[in-house]
């Protein structure tokens, strides 16, 4: 795409990109700074890790099925930000034992060589 095909230079001599949108759902294509069209040679690797974090909520074991490779460090934060389980395991299936802890809302950091993720859970 060229550059003036999304640039309007008002009577002030300002530049501004614009798009021109209908009346239904619309998709933005990427749009690289200073330009009308995609950037090239930048972009963001998409994690390959499948995860899944439950039963949420959570009465005393949480469950954790991860498909990263190597250990999986597990942090459970409370919401003042306190660590209040920390564990590292092998393996594609890590058991977090929540039994002791009071109700409320906690945030789980899955963190492997791979990839590192945070969900909020319940405990009941």
């Amino acid at each position: 795409m060229s550059d003036t095909s999304c640039v309007n230079t008002n009577s002030a001599g300002f530049t501004d990109r614009f798009v021109t949108i209908g009346t239904s759902d619309t998709i933005l294509p990427v749009a690289c700074w200073e330009a009308c069209g995609p950037c090239s040679g930048i972009g963001v690797d998409e994690e390959h890790v499948s995860w899944k974090v439950y039963p949420n909520p959570v009465q005393d074991l949480l469950i954790i099925e991860h498909s990263a490779d190597g250990a999986l460090q597990v942090e459970v934060y409370n919401a003042l930000g306190q660590v209040v389980r920390n564990t590292t395991a092998e393996g594609a299936l890590v058991e977090v034992n929540l039994a002791n802890l009071p109700a409320g809302m906690y945030y789980v950091k899955l963190t492997s060589d791979e990839f590192e993720q945070t969900t909020s859970i319940t405990k009941e």
